[in-house]
């Protein structure tokens, strides 16, 4: 999503809907249309478009279909909406920074370890120093094959269907492929042995694999129900506050919160997360609308987890947001609970899935709207977590970052995992504050 290059592939596919729907035609009548130019665009980026579109185009075609219908508009406006046909540049709001990517291109599964707030044991009164570990974008492929080809051509490999060249390692490979379960089991086994151990974990979603031309709500809900067994039988007795990452549904990246589909999928993770935290009773109606969520940590600091699909590039239904009461409805629960936060003396931690700072990813509305929530409410957020873009990078927006340290660690494709290196020591920050990250990204 987000590439500029195929601006007039976009337009091209916008106007031929168009026509389609002018003339009263169903998806039945584009569908193979539909195939042929996503056979066009996938070949251009170096895909097997021949074996993946039949299944993408059944998967995605009904639900782009309604979108076009209802609102049928003029190709170069949706193609901008979409950032096609827009050069791609940081943070949408000026307030904000470009988003800054570290040299390194980590080959590995990364848990990210943050230590909130000032160095030493205490913080101010009783407050003892917290530390977070996040996991992110877990993607297990139960269907992975030891010797399975690592280059076929898809948008993962390493299944023994797939024919191709390359030997998949026992462990992974970070290239073309999703992780086998053996290795979530060593990243959460190193988890558990941890010392100190975290205080509590958030996990900021997808834990579905990439095979998005052969999914089902049965497989991507498997899927969701196999990391959540792995998580609850590896680290029984830790506190994990989720986010909702696009792969969660079906088809992944699409989220239609008016869908009866996607209300049983927020009734599901609604059950998932309830063995992972204490849900009471109002947060849990919140999370079966629209899988958002508030809830003390302890006294003084609050998480807020937010459903990041309605502000993701690639989930066509953005294009209805102004009309899915469900949007606004976060959108004002997200400021009412920081609101509160700011009367009550709390610090908030937000979590979600797709960065609202990276346009090849998030809708300009969603950028313009965070931005916005996290200068006028720097003095309560302490924390902002995200995952989805499978990088060790970070975004400078005007907001005040009250944190020790972030550690991140490597699965180095063996049995065990090791401190890569700690952010402050490798780039050489005197502390975590905004002006030293904004010195590392000048420098």
């Amino acid at each position: 999503m987000g590439d500029y290059e195929l601006c007039d592939v976009c337009m091209e596919g916008v106007t031929l809907i168009n026509e389609f729907i002018t003339s009263q035609k169903t998806f039945a009548d584009i569908k193979p249309h539909a195939i042929n130019l996503c056979v066009k665009v996938l070949t251009k980026k170096g895909y097997h478009g021949d074996y993946m579109c039949p299944g993408i185009v059944e998967s995605y075609g009904p639900g782009t279909w309604f979108v076009f219908v209802q609102l049928s508009l003029d190709p170069l406006t949706v193609c901008e909406k979409l950032n096609y046909c827009l050069p791609s540049m940081g943070l949408w709001k000026t307030t904000g920074e470009r988003k800054v990517e570290a040299d390194y291109n980590p080959h590995r599964l990364v848990p990210d370890r943050v230590v909130p707030r000032e160095a030493g044991d205490e913080l101010s009164g009783t407050e003892k120093i917290l530390r977070i570990l996040q996991l992110s974008d877990i993607h297990v492929d139960p269907y992975y094959t030891t010797g399975a080809a690592t280059d076929c051509g898809l948008y993962i490999c390493c299944r023994s269907q797939f024919n191709g060249t390359g030997s998949a390692g026992q462990y992974g490979n970070y290239d073309c492929c999703d992780i086998p379960v053996r290795t979530l089991d060593i990243v959460l086994s190193a988890i558990r042995k941890l010392d100190p151990a975290p205080d509590f974990i958030i996990y900021t979603g997808d834990s579905p694999p990439h095979d998005v031309w052969q999914e089902s709500w049965d497989s991507q809900l498997k899927a969701d129900s196999l990391v959540v067994q792995r998580l609850n039988e590896q680290l029984e007795g830790f506190t994990i506050y989720p986010a909702i990452g696009n792969h969660e549904s079906y088809p992944e990246s699409f989220y239609y919160q008016p869908s009866t589909a996607y209300q049983a999928l927020n009734s599901k993770l609604a059950t998932l997360w309830g063995s992972w935290f204490n849900v009471s009773a109002d947060q849990r109606e919140s999370i079966e609308i629209s899988a958002y969520y508030t809830t003390l940590v302890r006294p003084g600091l609050r998480i807020l987890s937010f459903n990041t699909d309605y502000g993701y590039l690639a989930n066509f239904y953005f294009l209805l947001n102004d009309r899915i009461p469900a949007y606004r409805e976060q959108q004002q629960f997200m400021k009412d609970v920081l609101a509160g936060a700011r009367q009550s003396n709390e610090k908030v931690i937000i979590i979600g899935h797709v960065p609202p700072g990276d346009k090849g990813s998030s809708v300009m509305d969603y950028g313009d709207f965070y931005t916005d929530l996290a200068v006028n409410y720097s003095d309560v957020i302490v924390l902002h977590l995200f995952g989805h873009t499978h990088h060790d990078e970070f975004e400078l927006v005007s907001a005040c970052f009250l944190y020790l340290d972030s550690e991140i660690f490597l699965s180095e494709g063996k049995t065990d995992v090791k401190l890569l290196y700690s952010a402050k020591d490798e780039y050489g920050l005197s502390d975590m504050s905004p002006q030293s990250w904004r010195s590392l990204s000048d420098r």
